[in-house]
């Protein structure tokens, strides 16, 4: 086996060299020919006599006593050699490598994404991602997209599916790490992502949750209100009181709540009431303000249907396509207006992405988010078309939520002060 430089260098170094043992020379003597030790130590050679052979027999006869002849050594045959039988090796076992198993991204840590495949049911669908962003007049320009839903088209069976999705759903964003659902439109015009916000947006849902996005239309919040007041109002019917409550700054800078109490039964909103039901959600929370929203869309498509409105798109685009930004034509806006008026409301199946698919996660800053209960969000996805139809959303089987404890004083007139006689 050859073993590398580096290998080399490290096993030398391991070791300590040992010193230098130094010998001495060796004493050597030269001698000339035919020269030996006793002429040079001086000494006489004497002559060896031969000895008397009979008298050292008579003498010592054991001297004289001829050896006996050595025994023939036996010849060893050979014994034929023995080809051993091979010992058998028992083939080892071999543990079954584990299929590898997705480990959840940490928070605040960039992983690279996991790929979601596309759910079956909206993979022959027309999917646009329906934006409402919080942008106001008179402030920065950055913005978060509050409000967000699908609109799932399956034109071969002349049905419509609608989901929302929280706004603060943890997601895997291309090229911005992990952020808020409601954050990634911004990021994709302010950074001039290729193709802006709607691009982003596009890859985001994707990426997360396997949904290709055809088309988008997005509102801000001004715009919201003026389309509202040119289609001359809505008229929505709640069967419960609601009650809810917003932040607002006063003329000197000083933030207050706003309440707003809507009673059971119909009622007719101009576009600042329309925003407001839309909107606000400090008492019921994200989810029922998105639930609230879709009850909206549908008494706005009802809307549209009792007044002609379908007929007059073309004019309605031209006088307000400038309150929203999408990239849909008018061709494309007939051809759903038409199927808004023919189709059945039992045929538009809607969702809210809620607590039973999310949980909340606490983020190293401290922030909390919300992110996939299990599989439930994906599930809930692939089951989009076996859901309630959408105006049950209007309806609460579970009876009236309670009204809070400051209603009463809020219902209780102010007694008018008697004038001093």
């Amino acid at each position: 086996m050859a073993i590398g430089l580096s290998a080399v260098f490290l096993l030398l170094g391991a070791c300590t060299p040992p010193a230098f043992l130094v010998l001495p020379a060796t004493a050597t003597s030269t001698y000339s020919a035919g020269e030996t030790m006793a002429a040079r130590q001086g000494t006489q050679t004497l002559a060896t006599p031969t000895p008397d052979m009979a008298l050292v027999c008579s003498e010592a006869p054991a001297l004289c006593t001829p050896e006996p002849s050595p025994s023939p050594t036996p010849t060893i045959t050979p014994t034929a050699t023995i080809t051993p039988t091979p010992s058998f090796t028992p083939t080892p076992t071999l543990t079954p490598t584990p299929p590898p198993t997705s480990t959840p991204c940490p928070p605040d840590v960039l992983c690279p994404p996991t790929p979601v495949p596309t759910p079956a049911v909206l993979s022959q669908t027309e999917n646009i991602l329906v934006l409402g962003t919080d942008l106001r007049e008179g402030e920065d320009m950055s913005w978060r997209t509050d409000t967000m839903f699908l609109v799932a088209v399956d034109w071969q069976q002349n049905r419509v599916g609608v989901l929302s999705f929280p706004r603060d759903l943890w997601v895997e964003v291309p090229r911005f790490d992990h952020k808020r659902l409601n954050q990634v439109d911004f990021l994709g015009e302010y950074f001039e992502y290729p193709g802006g916000g709607f691009s982003l947006l596009a890859d985001t849902f994707s990426q997360n949750f396997g949904i290709r996005i055809d088309h988008f239309v997005r509102l801000h919040r001004s715009g919201f209100v003026d389309i509202v007041d040119a289609l001359g109002g809505v008229d929505v019917t709640l069967d419960c009181d609601l009650w809810e409550l917003t932040t607002v700054n006063n003329a000197d800078g000083e933030q207050k709540y706003q309440v707003l109490y809507l009673s059971a039964g119909s009622h007719h909103f101009d576009g600042e009431q329309a925003l407001r039901f839309t909107t606000y959600r400090y008492v019921t929370g994200d989810w029922d303000r998105a639930r609230r929203q879709q009850v909206f869309l549908l008494a706005l498509r009802d809307q549209m249907i009792s007044a002609g409105t379908v007929r007059r798109i073309p004019q309605l685009w031209q006088a307000l396509n400038k309150y929203f930004t999408t990239d849909l034509g008018i061709l494309d806006i007939i051809k759903l207006g038409r199927l808004a008026a023919s189709i059945s409301t039992d045929d538009v199946r809607a969702h809210v992405i809620g607590k039973y698919e999310t949980e909340p996660l606490v983020l190293h800053s401290g922030a909390e988010v919300l992110v996939s209960e299990g599989d439930r969000l994906y599930e809930a996805i692939r089951q989009l078309f076996d859901s309630e139809p959408i105006r049950t959303l209007a309806q609460r089987p579970q009876g009236c939520p309670t009204p809070p404890a400051w209603s009463q004083n809020y219902l209780t007139p102010t007694p008018t002060p008697t004038p001093a006689s």
